[in-house]
């Protein structure tokens, strides 16, 4: 009888260790969860502060080198219509969110992301509902947002092929290729794959099933832009003053401009080259109808 009943307070003993040591590993787990979950919340913060004061140190850097604005810029505190700003790469796109921005006051929106680019007038945060239009390179499907409608930029392909490689070359909006750039596979290959993609990517925009679109010729914007602002401002459902229309004008330049120089031709294969020239005869008959 003594001995079961040792044997019964033994086993108490065991289970009441065993209790106390499942509680002692429990809370030792909890401790190490809780300080790598605090050192990952902190690293997170300090790469958050880190980031902000780089865009806080990138802005003043550049507060010297931004335009002054017809209008303040803002998000729209309603939900917009989602419409999409279209073109082929180097066709100019950034240029025309800066002239739609300061004649609608409101920000554009992009699908890509651009670290460069000042956020005071590109804003990197993407708002689809709350800005004017969205700037696009892809062909849309009927997996796309719901895009409404489209403003279609179209450039002339040997200036728009020109400008994508100084991008894709020098990593900036603004800057020039050298010469010997132009001597390399990098430039064949762009040409080669460019060059037979641009009448394709133009002309499927015109059949977007959806909603209306609207060609806008980047030539026509260089020589007429007021007008061509005034067509851009009513399709888009927001009516400029001629007061805005005019300081637009003025104001035209933008932050991301690179100096235009005259596209030498010869630089294109000639095969490439006279395929250009034929598909820009083809949209241009194409686009007479469309319209």
């Amino acid at each position: 009888m003594f001995r079961c009943v040792g044997n019964l307070r033994l086993t108490r003993l065991g289970s009441q260790c065993q209790r106390k040591c499942f509680f002692v590993i429990l809370s030792i787990c909890i401790i190490i969860l809780f300080a790598v979950f605090q050192s990952s919340t902190n690293h997170t913060i300090a790469q958050n502060e880190a980031k902000m004061q780089y865009n806080r140190q990138f802005i003043n850097s550049n507060q010297s080198d931004r335009p002054k604005d017809c209008l303040p810029l803002h998000f729209s505190p309603v939900a917009l219509p989602h419409i999409a700003l279209v073109s082929v790469p180097g066709s100019g796109n950034t240029w025309v969110r800066h002239l739609i921005q300061q004649a609608t006051g409101l920000y554009s929106g992009s699908m890509y992301r651009d670290q460069k680019m000042d956020p005071l007038i590109f804003p990197n945060d993407p708002r689809n509902n709350s800005v004017i239009v969205t700037k696009r390179h892809n062909k849309w499907s009927e997996s796309s947002p719901k895009i409404v409608k489209a403003i279609l930029l179209v450039r002339n392909p040997f200036d728009a092929i020109l400008a994508e490689f100084n991008r894709e070359v020098t990593k900036d909006k603004t800057m020039t290729a050298s010469k010997d750039h132009f001597q390399t596979k990098e430039w064949t290959k762009i040409v080669e794959y460019s060059g037979s993609k641009w009448l394709y990517n133009v002309m499927v925009w015109l059949v977007y099933p959806f909603g209306p679109v609207h060609v806008v010729r980047y030539e026509d914007l260089k020589s007429n832009l007021k007008d061509e602002m005034r067509k851009i401002c009513i399709f888009l459902g927001h009516p400029a003053s001629e007061e805005t229309l005019d300081c637009v004008v003025r104001n035209s330049e933008g932050a991301y401009r690179r100096n235009r120089t005259e596209t030498d031709r010869t630089l294109f294969p000639l095969r490439i080259r006279q395929k250009l020239e034929s598909d820009m005869l083809l949209f241009d008959r194409f686009l007479e109808e469309y319209r």
